[in-house]
């Protein structure tokens, strides 16, 4: 309002400041805070001082006339300055020029705001003009400017001022939040395990941070030293200058603070990512280790198998031993190496305690089956060799025991003893053989309890079978080949021929047979592509040659008995020799059939692998080219990888066997290197992916996360691009044959699973796609509306300083709000539609409706506070125009009421002074009396009309009885003061026109006195008033006279009283003076309106003459009455007050 004023104005009065606003004391405080806080002054002025130094600049004419002219606004609202410069031409014999000389003056006292008022004229019927100055009020002290002022500019530089206010306070905000903002960034990064990102995003942040604060800073202080026109920035601003110091203080500080403890969590993270990646890899490593002692320890059977299969070689053996302990070796070596491992994780984190406990217990597991194994074989081959050195013992006691008994038999020979030799050597004989077979035949029992619990040993307990077997041949035949050559020295000759038959031929088929046996050994060895029929036609037909000896054998025996006298006794070696050979054949000739089908069944395996590509073959196909039964297949298989003939896995439900070759191997290796690294390198490069994405869409974050997931799937495509050339070089290291089964498998496995990665990569790249097309599409129409919303702000602003009309404004506001509100309302139903659409469309992006929504929310509520915070400045902005124009209609009501109350007191005195001039006293009185309840009815009128508005503009504007309760309390102390001013200018020209009565009449009396009664009864004033007007108008010295209040005359030659008659008084006051009277106003009227009486008898006279001239025509008449109305209408119209710019 303040500014308003200066800039419509040029000043603002200060008595109107206060009276609007309540102000007494505070008009200095806020002189000084405008000065303080804009870069322009306001003075007060005073502006009787302003005056009089105005005046001294005049010349001495203009001077005291000014200064008469000024002294009369302090007392009256209209003076006549016409009369004012005849009464100055009498007093100063000097001639001023009203239009020249005065006019200029008094209309360049009013443009500097010293009062305000006009000129007019006043020009009476065929009577010369006069000049009056109507006073509108006085400007006693006024505020003024040094600067012109520009409201529109000021505004646009406090709208400036609130932008970087704004400014401090959201950047202020921003750097509040900016140490929270890096902690949930860093700990969202940690929450899914992304340290080295992490680390590297909280160098970038914090650098970051630290560069845009003091950009931010810079910019600041920037706005802080910008220059304005009118408003002083350092010093409105003084308050958020310091906050922004102290807030950019403070996050240097806290940065440093953040920067340490992220650097701590961080560190805490990385050393538990290291002992998780340590563990995982001990993991792994344990898988590696484990399967490294698995391939060692096949190795290890399969030389073992094929070490023994054949023959017992004792170097072979020794180096199958040494395989064995560099399996325990590795053992030693992988345990230290854990154990190294084991000692670096020391944190106490549960997750980290769980992971160290499975692995140990896994390595325990691992480590307990391959010792298992390693004792199994050692206590084997411990077994093996006490076993064997049993056997040469035994061979050698027998050696050392048959020849004493040789010694023995000589002795007995040489001395004649032949009976008690032969005695000697039959007892002897069959006590060593029953001896040493015994012993054979415990530890065969025992080995054989061996062999039925150690399957996976039984070539190399064969070989102790056979030892044994071979043994107990050897005992017999030594025994029996000793006692021989014993009995032919003793026997009689009749006995010896068909006993050395019997023998011969029991030696001689045994040779032939174990010849036979050799032969088909070493032709079922040299032979290429043996089927299993053959071996078995082979070992058929060497089975039915063997029951063909057994049964001449049988013959041999019986005939051998009958002819010869205890030929059991007398052959009882070379019988149990036989039984022994037979035992031995026949198991010999199983044994080595079923070695001989498994051993073309092991080919046949081997051979299918590597013909059909694959490590995995069908029972079906087997059985048919082997000619097997399923079954007997089965057995047979099993059989053969109890005892660790193949290396294989059987799967009885699916009928299928998995034989464990390099190839298999190899692709396990590879299978493991695919999983172990190139997938596991995948896998975490997706799992990142995912994580981040999943943590995005679970803690709406996707927007902010949104580049560095599509900075990820790049860098995923890129690896994509390395994949085939890792899995290529392995290939090729590895050897691996392409074409097998397996390796395609694996390749389609590995292409599998990357294309599965690829396809959830390429969903999530669509989703980002959908999402950012949908922010996109929200942001457009959001962003068109604020666009939209700020121009109408802005050219409403401009608008505003243009139009008065608040309701204009008010009523294109309010449309233009619905408007507004319904665009509002139909993006969001775009908005609705378009995500409804879209999510019906694309499968699965469902999930990005939370943070969609939430993103359309936002913007719908930025869009909201921003509308809302325009049309609540904009509401604020008319209730402030709507007060303002209130205001000021109330305040020029009342201005215009209070010039309108003192115009008509001025006019009263104006008239009164008329009418005095005239002499018309008692007429004066009547309009004194008339005007002045006009003047009371004109007030009640007044109070009446400004109730009214302040009840209508209490209705458009609540509290706007509450802002105009100062300006009706002036106004309401100036009716007061009014009332009280025109009872006391009643009063004071009811003295005016009595004293001017008196001056008039008291020298016209004969005895120069005048009654009280006579004074009522010419000038119509009640006694009591004229009385008290005598007395306050001859103190007062204006009346020269006395009072008597015995006879209630008025004189001023005090010897009137001694000639006093009371009769002749009355009489005086009933007649005389009257018609001196009517003869004095007959004169007045005479010299005042003679011209008029002179015009209109010469109308009188020029309409008789018409009349006669005409016929005696009454039309005639109406030409001079024509003509009279309208010299009357002309003389009319120029008597109105004009107005003198």
């Amino acid at each position: 309002m303040l500014f308003k004023e200066l800039e419509r104005e040029k000043f603002v009065d200060l008595n109107q400041l206060k009276t609007t606003f309540g102000l007494s004391n505070e008009v200095n405080n806020i002189i000084s805070y405008i000065n303080q806080n804009y870069n322009f002054n306001l003075r007060l002025l005073d502006n009787d001082i302003e005056i009089k130094n105005y005046i001294r600049n005049l010349d001495k004419r203009k001077q005291e006339f000014i200064y008469l002219f000024y002294n009369q606004l302090k007392e009256k609202s209209i003076i006549s300055i016409s009369d004012l410069a005849k009464k100055f031409r009498t007093q100063n014999l000097e001639h001023l020029k009203l239009k020249e000389d005065i006019f200029p003056v008094i209309k360049d006292m009013v443009s500097r705001n010293f009062f305000k008022g006009n000129i007019r004229t006043k020009k009476a019927f065929l009577a010369k003009t006069k000049y009056y100055f109507y006073l509108n009020y006085r400007l006693e002290q006024i505020i003024v400017s040094d600067t012109e002022i520009n409201i529109e500019r000021i505004f646009k530089e406090k709208e400036k001022l609130d932008d970087i206010k704004n400014d401090i306070y959201n950047l202020t905000l921003k750097l509040k939040r900016i140490g929270s903002q890096i902690r949930d960034e860093i700990d969202s990064y940690l929450l899914i395990n992304e340290i080295d990102y992490a680390k590297e995003r909280l160098k970038f942040i914090i650098r970051s941070a630290i560069m845009e604060a003091d950009f931010l800073n810079e910019n600041i202080e920037n706005s802080f030293n910008e220059m304005l026109y009118y408003i002083n920035i350092q010093s409105v601003l003084n308050t958020e200058i310091a906050q922004w110091i102290k807030a950019y203080s403070v996050l240097k500080n806290n940065l440093i603070e953040i920067d340490s403890n992220l650097k701590g969590r961080i560190k805490e993270k990385e050393t538990l990512r290291n002992l998780n990646t340590l563990l995982e890899k001990l993991m792994e490593r344990l898988i590696v280790i484990e399967e490294d002692l698995g391939k060692k320890l096949d190795s290890f059977k399969k030389v073992f198998n094929e070490t023994l299969e054949k023959e017992y070689i004792e170097d072979k053996f020794i180096n199958v031993i040494r395989q064995l302990n560099q399996i325990t070796n590795d053992i030693d070596k992988y345990d230290k190496i854990i154990y190294n491992i084991s000692q670096q994780i020391t944190l106490k984190e549960s997750g980290i305690l769980e992971k160290h406990r499975r692995a140990i217990d896994n390595w325990i597991k691992i480590k307990e089956k391959y010792e298992f194994e390693y004792k199994f074989y050692q206590e084997g081959f411990q077994f093996f060799k006490e076993n064997l050195k049993i056997i040469v013992s035994i061979n050698e006691r027998l050696k050392n025991e048959i020849l004493e008994i040789g010694k023995i038999i000589e002795e007995k020979i040489v001395r004649n003893q032949f009976q008690e030799a032969f005695n000697l050597i039959k007892e002897e004989s069959e006590s060593l053989l029953n001896e040493k077979l015994n012993e054979i035949k415990n530890l065969q029992s025992i080995v054989k309890n061996e062999i039925g619990k150690n399957q996976k040993l039984y070539l190399l307990f064969k070989h102790l079978q056979n030892n044994l077997e071979n043994l107990g041949t050897t005992i017999i035949d030594l025994i029996a080949k000793q006692a021989q050559s014993l009995k032919d020295k003793v026997l009689e000759e009749r006995d010896k021929t068909d006993v050395h038959d019997f023998d011969e031929y029991v030696s001689a088929e045994v040779k032939k047979l174990k010849k036979e046996l050799s032969y088909l050994k070493n032709k079922a060895d040299l032979t290429k592509g043996l089927k299993i029929e053959d071996i078995t036609k082979d070992f058929d037909l060497l089975h039915s040659n063997f029951e063909k000896s057994n049964k001449l054998f049988s013959k041999k025996l019986i005939n051998c008995r009958k002819n010869i006298e205890d030929f059991n006794e007398k052959s009882n070696l070379t019988i149990l020799q036989w039984e022994k050979f037979k035992k031995f054949f026949s198991n010999e000739i199983s044994i080595l059939n079923d070695e001989y089908i498994n051993e073309i069944i092991s080919k046949k395996i081997n051979a299918a692998t590597i013909e059909k590509k694959t490590n995995s073959l069908r029972l079906v196909d087997l059985k048919d080219e082997l000619k097997l039964s399923c079954k007997v297949l089965i057995k047979r298989l099993k059989d053969m990888i109890d005892i660790s003939k193949i290396s294989a896995e059987l799967d009885e439900s699916e009928k299928s066997i998995l034989i464990f070759t390099d190839f298999y191997y190899s692709n396990k290796e590879l299978t493991n290197f695919i999983e172990n690294n190139i997938l596991k390198q995948n896998r975490e490069r997706v799992g990142k992916i995912l994580g981040l994405y999943d943590s995005s869409i679970r803690n709406l974050t996707l927007r902010t996360n949104m580049l560095e997931i599509q900075n990820r799937i790049s860098d995923l495509k890129d690896f994509d691009k390395i994949i085939p050339r890792k899995f290529n070089e392995k290939v090729t290291e590895l050897r691996i044959d392409q074409e097998r089964s397996e390796f395609l498998t694996t390749k389609n496995y590995l292409e599998s699973k990357l294309d599965n990665d690829r396809i959830a990569v390429q969903k999530i790249g669509e989703n980002l796609n959908l999402f950012n097309s949908i922010q996109s599409f929200i942001e457009q129409l959001y962003n068109s509306l604020k666009i939209e919303l700020k121009e109408y702000y802005d050219r409403f602003l401009k608008e505003t300083d243009e139009n008065d009309s608040f309701e204009d404004i008010q009523k294109a506001f309010k449309l233009k709000e619905r408007e507004f509100k319904e665009k509002s309302v139909q993006i969001q139903e775009k908005i609705e539609n378009k995500i409804k659409e879209t999510f019906n469309k694309v499968n699965g992006s469902d999930k990005l409706a939370p943070e969609i929504r939430e993103f359309f929310v936002r913007q719908k509520i930025i869009f909201l506070e921003d509308f809302n915070n325009k049309i609540g400045k904009i509401n604020e902005q008319i209730e402030i125009i709507k007060k303002e124009s209130f205001r000021e209609r109330l305040v020029d009501l009342i201005n215009n009421s209070k010039i309108k109350l003192s115009q008509l007191m001025g006019n009263l005195e104006r008239k009164v002074e008329d009418n005095i001039e005239t002499r018309e006293f008692k007429r004066t009185n009547v309009i004194i009396q008339k005007r002045a309840k006009s003047i009371e009815s004109e007030i009640k009128e007044i109070k009446r009309t400004v109730n009214t508005r302040i009840k209508e503009y209490t209705r458009h504007s609540k509290n706007f009885g509450q802002i105009s309760k100062f300006i009706m309390g002036d106004f309401d102390r100036f009716i007061n003061e009014y009332i009280g001013i025109l009872y006391e200018k009643v009063k004071s020209l009811e003295r005016f026109i009595l004293k001017s009565y008196i001056d008039m009449t008291i020298k016209a009396v004969a005895n120069e006195y005048l009654t009280i009664s006579f004074l009522n009864s010419e000038l119509k004033i009640k006694k009591k008033n004229i009385q008290d007007h005598l007395l306050f108008l001859i103190s007062d010295g204006e009346l020269n006279g006395k009072f008597d209040p015995r006879f209630s005359i008025y004189f001023e030659n005090a010897d009137i009283l001694d000639e006093l008659d009371v009769t002749e008084l009355e009489v005086i006051k009933n007649t005389n003076f009257k018609v001196n009277m009517a003869l004095h106003h007959l004169k007045n009227f005479a010299s005042q309106y003679g011209s008029v009486i002179a015009f209109f008898a010469s109308i009188i006279t020029m309409s008789y003459y018409l009349f006669l001239f005409s016929g005696r025509n009454p039309l005639v008449l109406t030409i001079p009455v024509l003509i009279t109305f309208l010299i009357l209408y002309y003389f009319l119209r120029k008597s109105k007050d004009e107005k003198i710019k």
